[in-house]
Order: structure tokens, then C-alpha cells, then sequence
């Protein structure tokens, strides 16, 4: 009888060991198990992010930087300052843009992933001008100062690109670049950037806005923006708040933009800025 006792207690081992490794090995106990780590898809973006004074004026300058992301099939990337009345009728547009498309770039003239600098107004030429920049380290990462203004014979306005480091190879430095047209009285002033592009982690480190002037109508002075914006929109990406906002004497405020996946602060150059609301 002992023996057979004994046989019933090994088969029983035997079933209870079958039934708990079909157990650990079903799907139901899977959603227990450590997790699996993955790197983190690419994302597709295709959004704007700007900010906007209200008011009259006869230009506007801001200083930021020449950046050169890497994009996809299809992807563009622009950053600009832009003057515009006050229903919204007319503007002129001067920066930095980035496409990487034969057909449906700002400038397609270049071919894929041309660098340039642009200009455009809706009374000017029917497209916008632009000038390729050599994608090297005498222009990446560098801070060049851009101007609309309304030229000297008041018969249109005037691009001004000015770079501390070389002026003499710059598109619209030194003379500046000119469109001749009869002059709308500008209203408003916006600081642009825009992102379509597949990425994650950061495309665009973080850079600054800096020394962010309009123009007096009546003198003709440019003068320090010393108040908050009107209007802005975040699309985050692209990343772009104030830190400080414009105030008297800040010289009109620093005002941060970048290009990252997932986040709502940028890294300048290597180092983490915070955020002031």
C-alpha cells in the first residue's frame, strides 16, 4: 500500500510541475514579467510657434541663431522675423529656412537639403528671394542680427543681415538687400519658427532671441522692446518661451526657442535653461 501511496505522491509532483510551467509560460502571465526596453519611435511634427507685438511700427531686429538640422524626405525648417499690418493683408518675412524637397520647398532652386536665407513680401517679386549659405562652421551656430526696415526714399523696405563674425559673404550685409513697393503701415511684428520634420530626442538645440527692437514710425530709432507680446502660439515642438520676458531695461528680453520630441525647455548650447512664466 506504501508503494503505491508513494507512487500517487510522485505523480501528483509530476501534474502539479506540468500545470505551474504551462502557467508561466501563457500570455496572461507575460503582462507580469519585466518590461522591455525600447528605444523611443520617431514622431512626425508639422507645427509653428511664434510670438507677436501689436502696434505701429516701421521695422522690427532681432539676433538669433544660424542652425542646420538634419531632416527627412520632405521636411523643412525655418526660423524669421516678420512685419505685418494690421488685417493681415500684407507682410514682408526675413530669415533662415532649411527643405529638404525638389518641389515643395520655400526655395527650391537649391535642390534637397539647401541651407538659405530668404526674403518675402506679398508686394514684392511673386516668390520669395532666396540666397543659399554654405553649410560650414563659419555659419553654423552663429548669431547674426536681421532687420526689416523701411529703406531711406520711403519707397519700400530693406533686409539686413549683420554677423559679428564676417559680413562680406552674408546675403543682404553690409547694403542690405532692398524690395520697392508703396509702403502699408505696419501693425504687428512676429518672431517665427516652424518645424515639419520626423524625429526624436532634440533636431534643434536650444538658441536665444536677443536684442528684440521695433522702429519708431516718426524717428526712425529702433528702441528696445520693453513689454510683454500681445499674441503667441506654442506648438512645442517647437519649443519657444521668454526667459526674462521683455522689460525696461533687458534689451527687449531673451526669448528661447529649440526643436525637441518631448519636452517644454530647451538646451542652450549644452546647458539647461529654465523656465519663467
Amino acid at each position: 500500500m506504501r508503494n503505491f501511496k508513494s507512487l500517487y505522491f510522485v505523480a501528483a509532483l509530476l501534474i502539479l510541475v506540468s500545470v505551474i510551467s504551462f502557467y508561466l509560460s501563457s500570455p496572461g502571465y507575460a503582462a507580469t514579467a519585466m518590461p522591455v526596453h525600447r528605444q523611443v519611435p520617431a514622431a512626425s511634427f508639422n507645427n509653428t510657434s511664434w510670438e507677436e507685438w501689436d502696434g505701429g511700427t516701421s521695422g522690427v531686429s532681432s539676433t538669433f541663431f544660424l542652425d542646420n538640422p538634419g531632416l527627412v524626405d520632405g521636411g523643412e525648417w525655418s526660423r524669421e522675423i516678420i512685419l505685418g499690418t494690421g488685417n493681415n493683408n500684407h507682410f514682408a518675412e526675413f530669415g533662415l529656412d532649411k527643405c529638404n524637397d525638389n518641389i515643395n520647398c520655400l526655395c527650391p532652386t537649391f535642390g534637397r537639403s539647401a541651407l538659405y536665407v530668404f526674403t518675402w513680401s506679398d508686394q514684392g517679386p511673386a516668390s520669395p528671394v532666396c540666397f543659399e549659405m554654405a553649410q560650414n562652421n563659419d555659419n553654423i551656430n552663429r548669431q547674426c542680427t536681421f532687420q526689416i526696415t523701411d529703406n531711406s526714399t520711403n519707397n519700400g523696405v530693406e533686409y539686413i543681415m549683420s554677423c559679428s563674425y564676417d559680413n562680406s559673404n552674408h546675403p543682404c550685409g553690409g547694403g542690405g538687400c532692398s524690395e520697392y513697393f508703396i509702403l502699408p503701415a505696419w501693425y504687428r511684428i512676429q518672431l517665427e519658427e516652424h518645424i515639419n520634420n520626423t524625429f526624436s530626442g532634440h533636431d534643434v538645440y536650444g538658441g536665444t532671441w536677443t536684442q528684440n527692437q521695433y522702429q519708431n514710425t516718426k524717428t526712425k530709432a529702433w528702441i528696445d522692446q520693453e513689454r510683454d507680446t500681445d499674441n503667441w502660439f506654442i506648438g512645442n515642438p517647437p519649443q519657444m518661451y521668454w526667459n526674462p520676458r521683455p522689460a525696461p531695461g533687458n534689451n527687449g528680453g531673451t526669448l528661447y526657442s529649440c526643436d525637441y520630441s518631448l519636452s517644454t525647455t530647451c538646451t542652450y548650447r549644452g546647458s539647461r535653461s529654465s523656465r519663467k512664466d
